[in-house]
């Protein structure tokens, strides 16, 4: 027997020999959405959905790793402080719903009794959308199934891989939802009015209000680890499991059948629709707990957000101690100017306060560079002449 013989006979199972294909690949994709999705933190019936997650090997990955993700930078006005969203729901409910567009200057506000823009209208056909998101995940992955049981051109391979991601996959989300909790938040005045705002690119802005108990809620409370060794144990274990599950796929898949391979793509293929349209539900959901207070898409310069800050929050020391403005003159008599013409546009306004300011320092010696010449005609005994 030659050695070509035995390459043969080695790469020969079952009458077919192995070849590389992109199917089993699929897995691979979406792992930033499946992340995103992780981050909002999926309810127990979404847990349920038996369409595969996406981007499975983002499971390899400690869990820290995922939780401890920090998103954008907010100042709170009250609190003179800046800081980066560790509640990541928010960051990417900001970014599903182009608030910081430019240009876009919203202002949300979280009501006490609850009462926020979707209390008008039932939240009950939000859970109705994901109840039925879920039906319909197991009705189209039974009938993937179905078909791999009755179709003379499948075989077990494509039975084995699906079957196996889809239920991988509940175990997955399940675990996950043991092990990973809302991070403890320990804050004072619970009660005190608060709010935060994050400046967009160029002249955009989003402001939220509320107690501070719910602003610290809504921006600082992250995911963390359970603290006990069953969570710990379960983490572990999902990370063996889906590097178990991964080699499984990568070695069986690509010997399936063109119809195993179909099958297997069009149920990954369902996972990516599911994550997508979970997350878009549970934007809907987040922002029904708050209620829209002022929205303009319009906003001309970074300027606008400026003024609208300032009227808004006071012309207090808060504008120094988070840095909101250049510490000139100008800006000084521009700030003055804000608060005291609240209804003048603030272009104009500044355009106003920078000709004041030319006119009078050419026609006026500037009195800081007097003093510099009379300190230098002291110290050498020479008499400054008007």
């Amino acid at each position: 027997m030659t050695s070509q013989d035995i390459i043969n006979a080695t790469s020969d199972v079952g009458g077919s020999s192995w070849s590389f294909d992109v199917s089993s690949f699929l897995v691979l994709l979406g792992e930033h959405e499946e992340v995103k999705f992780r981050h909002m933190r999926r309810s127990l019936l979404e847990c349920f959905c038996s369409v595969p997650v996406a981007g499975l090997q983002s499971y390899l990955k400690k869990p820290d790793s995922v939780f401890n993700a920090t998103g954008l930078q907010y100042t709170s006005p009250y609190g003179s402080k800046t800081a980066l969203l560790r509640n990541m729901k928010l960051n990417y409910c900001l970014e599903s719903k182009e608030l910081l567009n430019d240009g876009n200057y919203a202002v949300f506000s979280i009501p006490h009794d609850g009462e926020g823009q979707g209390a008008q209208k039932s939240i009950f056909p939000l859970d109705l959308a994901t109840a039925c998101l879920s039906l319909l995940s197991w009705v189209s992955t039974a009938g993937i199934i179905t078909f791999l049981c009755l179709y003379e051109g499948a075989s077990w391979i494509g039975l084995a891989g699906c079957l196996i991601l889809s239920i991988y996959s509940i175990i997955l989300k399940v675990a996950e939802r043991i092990y990973a909790q809302p991070a403890d938040l320990v804050t004072s005045g619970v009660d005190d009015i608060d709010a935060i705002y994050i400046l967009g690119r160029r002249n955009s802005c989003f402001v939220l209000e509320g107690s501070r108990g719910d602003i610290a809620r809504m921006t600082g409370q992250g995911l963390r680890m359970r603290k006990d060794k069953f969570a710990t144990a379960t983490a572990n274990f999902t990370r063996v499991g889906t590097f178990c599950v991964l080699v499984f796929i990568f070695a069986v898949i690509p010997n399936g059948t063109t119809w195993d391979q179909l099958a297997f793509v069009a149920l990954n293929v369902l996972g990516q629709l599911n994550v997508v349209v979970g997350q878009k539900l549970n934007t809907a959901r987040f922002f029904r707990k708050l209620r829209l207070v002022e929205h303009n898409e319009n906003i001309a310069s970074r300027t606008h957000v400026y003024a609208n800050l300032i009227r808004r929050f006071g012309n207090g020391s808060w504008v120094d101690e988070v840095d909101l403005l250049p510490r000139t003159g100008l800006w000084q008599e521009w700030r003055r100017a804000i608060v005291n013409e609240p209804h003048k546009d603030a272009k104009l306004l500044y355009d106003q306060c920078k000709h004041r300011k030319s006119n009078k320092s050419g026609g006026e010696e500037d009195p800081s560079k007097e003093t510099v010449e009379k300190q230098k005609a002291t110290s050498t005994g020479i008499e400054v002449r008007r």
